[in-house]
């Protein structure tokens, strides 16, 4: 994995990752893109929305609970991050809050954290591999709005 990876400087660039996978791309990958958005939206909305909710209105506890998401993502030492974690923060809460699905809430965030994957990936490769990439991940987001459909019509 890490000759593969080695083409793109942008990966390589994030220290508190680097620090715990310690160069393991497989790793990386599993932590970023599986296990992440799982045990972040059980947390954040399998616990803390609902907890919310009780309290406040859907508005005020979507926003309680995407900053407190976002607070999470202070670790990177990146403002953007911690802008698009919000940002996702309250996506990811208003599609919990509209479901009442956590596992459309975790493919929303998987799909999410994919999308900054892919902008790394195609802005450090050629038009070639951008056109691979960009059939990759048009299958990868049928597969994932089908699936994400079925769970929706099955709610």
């Amino acid at each position: 994995w890490n000759g593969i990876f080695a083409a793109f400087p942008a990966l390589q660039s994030i220290p508190v990752m680097d620090t715990m996978v310690q160069g393991n791309w497989l790793v990386y990958i599993l932590a970023i893109y599986v296990f992440a958005p799982i045990t972040e939206e059980l947390c954040f909305r399998e616990i803390i929305l609902p907890k919310l909710l009780q309290n406040l209105s859907t508005i005020s506890a979507i926003i309680i609970s995407a900053t407190l998401f976002a607070s999470v993502h202070l670790m990177t030492g990146s403002f953007i991050t911690v802008l698009f974690a919000f940002i996702g923060g309250v996506i990811f809460a208003a599609c919990y809050s509209l479901t009442k699905s956590l596992t459309a809430t975790i493919i929303v965030h998987i799909a999410g954290n994919l999308c900054e994957f892919v902008w790394y990936l195609i802005t450090q490769t050629s038009i070639t591999i951008q056109l691979i990439i960009l059939v990759a991940v048009s299958c990868g987001t049928l597969f994932l709005l089908w699936i994400l459909i079925k769970e929706v019509v099955k709610g």
